[in-house]
């Protein structure tokens, strides 16, 4: 209809249909990659999608005018903090999801989405806001993985992070990781959980986690969601916490067999040690039964090589 307006903070399929001709292929890039991961600043968004700094900037200051995307107030992070924390408003959620076909609550629950800031919080916003440092923490895990494949596309073309699912999306019961990837490596596919840790979980939580580990394999949930079990890559703050985590690992696996494909490293050795320059790719792996200074690489020598001969290869791609 001529002279029709475009409401920005409409749902109805009329008005996202008129928003949707005012947004670039690009920006629904950016507007899918905020809905799913929420509070990354802008030199980690032009990271993810491969951008330049000013090109997300002025994509997203066009979203923000458009009322689709909002940055965090001073108010609701720390000073310490960027000050560009980007995440969708409610109108921004709404598009997002019509984009993957689906109404927004069913986004929310497959894809993960989140955000709408304090006025309509969705998903898992307010989990996220309040241990923001942590979801940071784990965000940057992910980042560093596309920089450094970013690095080294000239010379090892077709190696890529394929897949990144936010911890909601890939959440089963009491089966909660940090997230989700899946990688080619040297023409071979591997999918890997995250479990970020801050050294602030107790011997009780880790016990409750691996055993929710143990369930999901056992009872061969996992095959719902992928083509083998993914290998669980443990990031934590220093030697202490990850041994404690070994420790509480060994404890799971007692009367198990085998026992999960866990690899356990320190947060400094992927990013702050000298004598790593490959990253997750570095020697700095050991597997909870290992001795500390016996490291190894992953996906070299994944855990699962053995034990699970399609596993942690690949998943089935479902929803969105």
């Amino acid at each position: 209809m001529v002279g029709a307006v475009c409401r920005p903070d409409a749902s109805t399929d009329g008005d996202l249909g008129c928003l949707a001709l005012q947004v670039s292929p690009m920006e629904q890039l950016l507007l899918d990659i905020v809905g799913r991961h929420p509070f990354l600043a802008a030199e980690s968004l032009a990271t993810v999608l491969g951008w330049q700094v000013r090109r997300v900037r002025a994509r997203r200051a066009h979203l923000i005018e458009m009322g689709f995307i909002r940055l965090l107030s001073a108010g609701e992070r720390r000073e310490s903090l960027p000050e560009d924390l980007t995440e969708l408003t409610r109108a921004g959620l709404e598009f997002v999801a019509a984009q993957q076909g689906l109404g927004l609550p069913r986004a929310v629950r497959f894809n993960g989405l989140a955000g709408g800031g304090p006025e309509h919080p969705t998903g898992s916003r307010q989990l996220l806001l309040r241990d923001l440092e942590h979801t940071r923490g784990a965000d940057a895990v992910f980042v560093g993985l596309y920089r450094q494949f970013a690095a080294t596309a000239e010379t090892k073309g077709g190696d890529a992070l394929l897949e990144w699912r936010n911890a909601a999306a890939c959440s089963r019961r009491r089966v909660r990781p940090d997230g989700y990837g899946m990688i080619r490596y040297r023409g071979e596919m591997y999918g890997f959980f995250l479990e970020y840790d801050r050294g602030t979980m107790s011997a009780r939580d880790y016990s409750a986690k691996w055993a929710g580990y143990y369930d999901y394999r056992d009872s061969r949930a996992y095959e719902r969601d992928y083509d083998g079990l993914p290998t669980i890559l443990v990031v934590t703050t220093d030697k202490t916490a990850e041994e404690r985590i070994a420790r509480s690992t060994r404890a799971a696996s007692v009367g198990r067999s085998p026992p999960l494909p866990i690899l356990l490293t320190c947060e400094w050795r992927v990013s702050r040690d000298p004598a790593n320059r490959n990253g997750l790719f570095g020697r700095i792996w050991r597997g909870p039964h290992d001795p500390f200074d016996e490291r190894s690489r992953w996906p070299d020598n994944p855990p699962s090589k053995t034990s699970y001969p399609s596993g942690a290869r690949g998943r089935r791609f479902g929803r969105g």
